[in-house]
């Protein structure tokens, strides 16, 4: 898995966006596996303590930055998370 990190601060008007271009390799790991989501989670935490990200995120009526719009924090919300990084793998079996 290469993950490619190009012009990460695009600052516009009133809002930053953050984009990353994950690209498949050889590897037999996908790029929707629990690693490369961790992966993205951990490069989104150390996002989050930029200053130029905190002085443009969007901020919510307690003035604190909203959450990232990302994969890790939509599979965390709809797993019931507060945290990206509490996502575990759940097996099922029939």
């Amino acid at each position: 898995m290469e993950l490619i990190i190009e012009n990460v601060f695009d600052i516009a008007d009133d809002y930053s966006r953050v984009a990353l271009e994950l690209r498949e390799s050889d590897s037999k790991i996908g790029i929707f596996s629990h690693e490369v989501i961790m992966l993205v989670c951990y490069f989104q935490k150390l996002t989050e303590v930029v200053p130029e990200y905190t002085r443009s995120c969007e901020r919510g009526l307690d003035e604190e930055c909203c959450p990232m719009w990302s994969l890790p924090n939509y599979i965390a919300i709809h797993s019931n998370k507060t945290d990206c990084s509490s996502v575990k793998v759940i097996l099922y079996q029939d």
